[in-house]
């Protein structure tokens, strides 16, 4: 088992990590700051849906499963590669009659379980909840 060499050290770096901000908090601040406090809870909502996502998993030992068999885990990531082009293409799609500039498919998004389903891709791809 690896030991801690300098505490002070890894808490200083843990503080530092947890500072910077990931896609889920800036999706969190999208959201309130384009639709207002619900939307914003709604966001907080989904992104604690993908930190249990990871949880489950770490429970689950997927990691483990994962790195056993390398075919698995390539299909995975060409999973995700194909969903990050079809959002990409959705995008390209979408008229730009948001606001501000935005495309529309960013503004907002109806009901809080849809806006909670748009913030869980953020928290699932972040690479800070891998760690």
């Amino acid at each position: 088992m690896f030991d801690i060499q300098n505490y002070a050290s890894f808490i200083a770096a843990v503080l530092v990590f947890q500072l910077v901000p990931g896609p889920g908090t800036l999706a969190i601040l999208n959201a309130t700051a384009r639709n207002g406090i619900g939307a914003g809870l709604a966001a907080v909502g989904g992104t604690l849906l993908g930190d249990l996502v990871y949880m489950i998993g770490a429970v689950l030992g997927l990691a483990a499963l994962l790195h056993a068999y390398p075919l698995a885990f390539g299909a995975l990531q060409w999973c995700g590669i194909g969903y990050l082009c079809w959002i990409g293409l959705r995008l390209l799609r979408t008229p730009d009659a948001g606001v501000d500039g935005a495309p529309a498919a960013l503004v907002g998004v109806g009901n809080a379980a849809a806006r909670q389903l748009a913030s869980l891709p953020a928290a699932t791809a972040c690479e800070k909840g891998q760690a």
